[in-house]
């Protein structure tokens, strides 16, 4: 609140439903803080988010070598044979001439989520061990703006659709980066989920 009597924009937030504003509050553990006109969620509190963020996203950066490294898929089709990866789809498009839908694959289903699974690992860990590193504030933000550019969903869809459209022309079978791929996926959904980025910055601001 400012010395005149009103709240700055920092002390309100909008409710993204019927646009009312209102004074931000941290709401309790395990409660959220509600629009009281319409009865949106404006924040969501979770229980244990900083352990369960640290275990999902070490999960998920266990898992980010074998599904990055080893085949997807593994085919024969039309007389010829051979298996994919992530790395070495992005690489075959740099190869091909396609080199900027293999920046985006590179980009966006390698280097932004494992960027961000570090990033959470990173600041659950801080909260963990209750110290606040000077970088604490820049990775939240660089979160928020990456989290829009992770695709593993997207990647996803990609590799059904190869499985359905490529059956009818030969034999394609999973290879174990498949299963590790979807457990990634799981691990940064979970991950993504579980983060409380309001706490985190209520915990940050307690230290300025």
């Amino acid at each position: 609140m400012t010395e005149s009597g009103y709240f700055s924009r920092e002390d309100l937030v909008g409710c993204p439903d019927c646009d009312l504003l209102i004074r931000k509050k941290t709401p309790e553990r395990g409660y959220n803080l509600s629009c009281p006109r319409c009865g949106a969620i404006l924040i969501k509190s979770h229980r244990d988010s900083v352990d369960r963020t640290l275990a999902l996203s070490l999960s998920g950066l266990f898992l980010f070598i074998p599904a990055c490294f080893l085949p997807l898929l593994k085919f024969s089709v039309l007389g010829f044979s051979g298996d994919c990866t992530m790395v070495k789809a992005a690489v075959r498009m740099f190869a091909g001439g396609y080199w900027w839908m293999g920046f985006l694959v590179m980009l966006c289903s390698i280097i932004v989520p494992f960027t961000v699974l570090c990033i959470l690992f990173a600041i659950s860990l801080s909260m963990k061990l209750e110290r606040r590193p000077f970088f604490l504030p820049r990775a939240l933000k660089a979160y928020h703006h990456l989290t829009e550019w992770t695709m593993l969903d997207v990647y996803m869809i990609g590799l059904l659709i190869s499985l359905i459209k490529l059956k009818d022309f030969g034999d394609i079978f999973s290879g174990p980066g498949l299963y590790s791929f979807i457990g990634l996926l799981v691990m940064t959904i979970l991950t993504t989920l579980s983060f409380d980025s309001h706490h985190v910055w209520a915990w940050v601001d307690q230290e300025a």
